[in-house]
């Protein structure tokens, strides 16, 4: 689950990272944006498929408590807006201290921004128990899970055969046909 997280924050980086940073400088808005398209990246392919890139890469899926099925968009949505809430944290801190801007204030909230987000981040995981499936909370608030996928499904590639076939006819080998030798 962490490193389909850490896949996933690979991904994103260059998707919302110029969006956060504005071009050279931060802003609010492209803050914004970037909280967005963190959220849509999660909700819309975990509801529907189960999986976001980083967790079809690691072989689990977002599931309903049941684990039969993808969660559907809307309750994606809400435990998408939970987890990137968190990761946010920060980068808010850092907006209230700029519009704040009163010496030690600012540079308290710069200071507690990172550390509200690493707190926020233990207490979402820190429900994590054997006994609830190993269950994050806003897992527990939207009813979902995460499961790991059979072997089977994990990655689903094409099947290929790329041992050499022996001729079957004179003339043939595989599909191909021989016209000569070199």
């Amino acid at each position: 689950r962490t490193a389909a997280g850490a896949l996933d924050l690979l991904v994103l980086l260059p998707l919302t990272g110029p969006l956060a940073l504005g071009g050279n400088r931060q802003s609010l808005a492209g803050h914004a944006l970037g909280f967005c398209a963190m959220v849509l990246y999660f909700a819309v392919p975990e509801g529907i498929l189960g999986r976001s890139v980083g967790k079809w890469l690691c072989g689990i899926r977002v599931t309903w408590s049941d684990r039969s099925r993808p969660p559907g968009v809307a309750r994606s949505l809400g435990r998408a807006l939970v987890f990137t809430g968190v990761w946010h944290l920060s980068p808010a801190a850092f907006f209230a201290a700029d519009i704040i801007d009163h010496g030690a204030l600012a540079a308290a909230m710069r200071l507690a921004g990172p550390l509200a987000t690493y707190a926020a981040l233990a207490a979402l995981f820190g429900t994590a128990r054997r006994r609830n499936g190993y269950g994050a909370l806003h897992d527990s608030i939207t009813s979902t899970r995460v499961t790991l996928l059979p072997a089977t499904e994990a990655l689903e590639l094409p099947d290929a055969d790329i041992r050499p076939q022996p001729a079957t006819e004179a003339g043939l080998l595989g599909p191909y046909r021989i016209i000569g030798t070199i």
